[in-house]
């Protein structure tokens, strides 16, 4: 994570650039993830968004699937046992010009104090402090640097003892 933050900021990270559909990078995300819920016993549903057509992103597969990895991931890690994340993908509620993928898990959830920094290197909860050992508080922030590379935005709402949703927002191709 920190040779990834510093080639980021020496604006090495190369991007692929190419029309995507993100209902199939979020279901790969999903497949790859499973070992870690089975483990955590966590169940992890997938929905996508019934539309005529596919829709479609401008955007590098592999590095939307690792931002989408690296939440689905801390989603996991933080979840109870016998708990469930729900993984959404589909337009946006309020813009048709968007996607968004959304991760909603049923952890501890952020205190208020806690959620303008959560996007903060190196940052961790008060809560993930005192209930989980490890992690380095450098994933969200390398989730939220690959969306904005697309152009996109990452909005987190939380309420504490009852979950965090991430979203992302992506502009779709045109």
């Amino acid at each position: 994570d920190l040779l990834f933050l510093a080639r980021s900021e020496a604006d090495e990270i190369r991007f692929d650039m190419r029309r995507v559909d993100p209902a199939d990078l979020v279901a790969e995300a999903v497949r790859d993830a499973a070992v870690l819920a089975r483990e955590r016993r966590v169940q992890v549903e997938l929905s996508a968004q019934e539309t005529p057509d596919p829709v479609l992103i401008r955007g590098d597969p592999r590095r939307l699937k690792q931002a989408v990895i690296i939440t689905l991931d801390n989603a996991i890690k933080y979840s109870d046992p016998g708990t469930r994340v729900e993984v959404g993908v589909g337009l946006a509620a309020d813009d048709d010009g968007v996607a968004e993928i959304r991760i909603r898990d049923q952890g501890p959830g952020l205190a208020p104090e806690d959620i303008p920094r959560a996007f903060e290197r190196f940052y961790r909860g008060a809560e993930a402090r005192e209930r989980w050992d490890g992690g380095s508080g450098l994933g969200l922030p390398i989730a939220r640097w690959i969306v904005e590379k697309h152009e996109g935005r990452v909005d987190l709402s939380s309420v504490l003892g009852e979950g965090t949703e991430i979203r992302f927002r992506l502009p779709i191709a045109r």
